[in-house]
């Protein structure tokens, strides 16, 4: 929805003359071997395509082409919904890494540090079982396609507040408080501490960053488990998408983005509490019911449980949106990149004793 669609077609003879119809009336000035809507809105779709070529030696008419609408394509740049439709992803990519790379968690007395991708876009970090090992999965962008690159960055809770001000240097581009860039994964890794309950000791992030769209602000809220929905619904009513959130069990500290590209839009979310094994079919209902995957977070609970994903739309657009989940396991997550399907979430699932026994992708489009 809000995009054109394009039709072709080829003939071979000399001096050819094309008139487009649609849904048998023809369509004024739609006089070329190529036609393009205008912008689409949900009641185009299924409307039927034909064109008639003609010469002096005479005339046929093409088979039928139909359009289908989905559901609307975030505006180009918005950085907070995870590059779906983007095109970082719309017309294929590929892995930059081998399905992924791992970060162990800093000791608490140690230093930070930091990765970076150029020309890249990224997943957020694995949904996952394994306390303190953060994943993430940096993608390439289409040959000929620069402007987007992604960060990693970690370390022990003191650094907290340096990291996500970060000067450019520290990555080589802009970091995660530049209003080009939007956070879109966040990890507080648990300890116990004596008298004080389950504290925070080392932190973990990841952001992206464009050459070309800026203008986003963020906030960063500090809610009980309870209260995510109620602060994603406010959120959505001034425009704002939550993107990153950490979470212990019971508390949760949440980014969320404004943007000067999209003020007036107002948003509807819905937040899921779900186990690594729930993942999927959760994700599958969000998408269902018009949601973009804008947010996710975990416990790292070893038995798979404590997992948030948190779904964003345009209020009112509820048109399901496709969906496809790639499993790594047996080979299927090449088919979602290579279709366009940009990579909202991935969960990972280690058994007791058998390695992983889950690991899955998750793309929308």
């Amino acid at each position: 929805m809000g995009l054109s669609g394009s039709f072709a077609v080829k003939a071979t003879s000399p001096n050819l003359q094309y008139q487009w119809s649609r849904n048998d009336s023809p369509i004024s000035g739609a006089t070329a071997s190529i036609y393009t809507t205008a912008a689409t809105a949900f009641s185009d779709s299924g409307s039927v395509f034909t064109v008639v070529v003609s010469n002096s030696f005479g005339s046929v008419t093409s088979n039928p082409a139909s359009l289908t609408v989905t559901a609307r394509a975030p505006k180009p740049g918005d950085l907070r919904f995870r590059q779906v439709d983007a095109a970082s992803t719309v017309n294929g990519y590929t892995t930059e890494a081998a399905r992924g790379t791992t970060v162990a968690c800093p000791p608490p007395a140690g230093g930070a540090y930091s990765l970076s991708f150029g020309a890249a876009t990224g997943a957020g970090f694995f949904l996952d079982n394994n306390q303190c090992l953060w994943q993430f999965a940096p993608f390439a962008l289409p040959a000929g396609l620069t402007g987007l690159e992604v960060g990693f960055s970690g370390g022990p809770m003191q650094r907290y507040q340096d990291l996500i001000n970060a000067p450019p240097s520290y990555f080589g581009f802009p970091g995660p408080s530049d209003s080009g860039s939007v956070i879109s994964s966040l990890s507080f890794a648990q300890a116990f501490a004596v008298g004080q309950g389950i504290i925070p000791y080392a932190f973990g992030l990841g952001f992206i960053h464009s050459n070309s769209s800026s203008g986003f602000n963020r906030t960063e809220s500090n809610v009980a488990a309870s209260d995510i929905q109620t602060l994603a619904t406010q959120e959505g009513r001034r425009s704002r998408v939550l993107t990153a959130l950490s979470y212990d069990g019971t508390q949760a500290t949440v980014f969320s983005y404004g943007w000067t590209g999209d003020a007036s839009a107002v948003y509807e979310a819905k937040v899921v509490f779900a186990t690594l094994d729930t993942t999927t079919d959760l994700a599958k209902g969000l998408a269902a019911d018009g949601y973009i995957i804008t947010a996710t977070g975990c416990t790292q609970a070893t038995d798979g449980s404590g997992v948030i994903l948190v779904g964003t739309r345009v209020q009112g657009d509820t048109m399901p949106r496709p969906i496809l989940v790639g499993d790594v396991l047996t080979g299927t997550v090449d088919p979602l990149l290579a279709q366009g399907y940009a990579i909202v979430a991935v969960i990972r699932k280690y058994g007791d004793k058998s390695g992983i026994i889950l690991f899955n992708y998750f793309g929308e489009r």
